[in-house]
């Protein structure tokens, strides 16, 4: 496979090798071509083909043999604005041929990515080798690369290259199975009725899958988590709902047509919202239940293994993936983080949402000195990517800083109570006026359990 590598100075996927492609132009409209299925069709195959030229000096296009100095020319040309494409492929005798340019899906950013694209890949099978260069001076791609698509992803594992999800998606397929079989596969792009991604792999073996649940508003999804490749792990199975636990199950099958085998349920914690799927999903897959023996202690269905903090799962692979279990009191009293050590990704759970608020609630057992405790220890881990129980993730060092600042955060709400209390105020109501002002009135019965929590660390018992 052809990739090229984007700039670390891009603001969208800086340092990410990626399939070449990009806008389509108006111009791609009106360029001749034979063999694509539409003319909606033609202009993104035509975008792909010059983008190609562009990123990497591969022309896929039918004509007479071109020396490398006249490539290279026209691809300067070209960039330059000196020349348009089709005049090139006209003085070269060249034309596309769309047949050869096979659909593998269509991507749709979900509406939580600060930025938004619809990309449709195409196949291409070259017949015989491509010369592939870089122009870094141009400033979007640095590199290019032919590489066989598993090494490409051991290499994504131990950090030593980046992909976006969709590359990663397609990668994924080639590298375990024939490309015929593949290919309608590599169709079957997950997404929902909007052509809307919904399964997402952020670091090699670890899939996001947001899954509508009975959770608190303004939440209306929990992240699921899809662990591993050969064996796998689900992690907070929270949907409720039959079409919801179903498209989770739709995704296992998948993966199992990739070599996948789910050998267990991980839970976090014991609230609704993360385990309503457990048991119809454990009836589905005859697979055993995991947790900490406190979550176990607050359910309403059997536990098969205890974990305990320090405690190692390690799923087979290459290299293979190996968890770590936290125990992360205060959300909760069994509360689970995960940390992946190969791919330094820190599965939080319910220790906080991107965006939202965790509620610590002493009627739901929650500790507010035990939750500042445990996001103290999981700032201080060895992480690059974040993905929090709701919401979207948090790559590189703003994990780490979504962590102070929630922190200060509590601190700073706790400061503000104590200002309250030092006034002289001894009711609830006046103290979430004076300390919950800044947030919607609406949100105040929420508030009232974080405050009970503050006031329990004070040790103050109001009226």
């Amino acid at each position: 496979m052809l990739l090229v590598k984007r700039s670390d100075t891009m603001r969208f996927m800086p340092g990410h090798y990626v399939f070449p492609g990009g806008r389509v132009d108006k111009a791609d409209a009106h360029l001749p071509l034979a063999g694509a299925a539409s003319q909606e069709d033609a202009r993104f195959i035509v975008a792909a083909v010059r983008e190609c030229f562009e990123e990497a000096g591969v022309l896929l296009t039918e004509g007479p043999p071109l020396d490398a100095e006249a490539l290279e020319s026209a691809r300067r040309r070209l960039l330059a604005g000196d020349q348009d494409f089709l005049a090139i492929l006209d003085a070269f005798g060249h034309h596309i041929d769309g047949a050869r340019f096979r659909p593998i899906g269509l991507w749709v950013t979900p509406p939580l990515s600060p930025i938004r694209f619809f990309t449709r890949f195409y196949l291409f099978q070259a017949d015989e080798f491509y010369e592939a260069t870089a122009l870094p001076e141009e400033g979007e791609i640095v590199a290019v690369d032919w590489v066989m698509p598993a090494r490409a992803r051991r290499e994504w594992h131990v950090n030593s290259r980046h992909l976006s999800a969709p590359v990663a998606y397609v990668l994924h397929h080639l590298a375990a199975m024939e490309l015929e079989d593949a290919v309608p596969w590599l169709n079957a792009v997950p997404a929902d009725d909007d052509g809307v991604a919904t399964c997402f792999e952020f670091r090699r073996g670890i899939h996001l899958m947001p899954l509508e649940s009975p959770t608190i508003p303004p939440a209306t999804h929990t992240n699921t988590l899809l662990l591993g490749e050969e064996e796998m792990v689900v992690i907070d199975p929270g949907a409720a709902t039959e079409e919801e636990n179903q498209r989770l199950l739709d995704r296992l099958r998948h993966f199992e047509a990739l070599g996948g085998r789910l050998v267990a349920i991980i839970l976090t914690h014991s609230h609704i919202d993360h385990v309503a799927g457990t048991v119809w999903l454990r009836g589905q897959q005859d697979v055993p239940v995991w947790a900490h023996s406190e979550t176990a202690a607050q359910l309403d269905f059997p536990v098969d293994r205890h974990l305990s903090d320090g405690e190692r799962i390690v799923l087979s692979g290459d290299p293979g993936w190996e968890l770590e279990c936290l125990h992360t009191p205060g959300h909760d009293p069994g509360h689970l983080a995960l940390l992946e050590h190969r791919t330094g990704t820190l599965m939080a759970g319910d220790l906080l949402a991107n965006p939202g608020t965790i509620v610590i609630s002493p009627d739901w057992r929650g500790d507010m000195s035990a939750y500042l405790d445990s996001l103290t220890r999981c700032a201080e881990l060895p992480f690059g990517l974040l993905i929090p129980g709701h919401g979207a993730p948090l790559f590189g060092r703003t994990g780490q800083e979504a962590i102070t600042q929630l922190i200060a955060h509590r601190l700073e709400r706790e400061t503000r109570i104590q200002q309250a209390l030092d006034s002289g105020i001894n009711t609830m109501g006046a103290l979430l006026e004076h300390a919950y002002g800044d947030v919607s009135q609406e949100s105040w019965p929420l508030a009232e359990h974080q405050a009970r929590a503050h006031l329990l660390r004070l040790g103050v018992e109001l009226e």
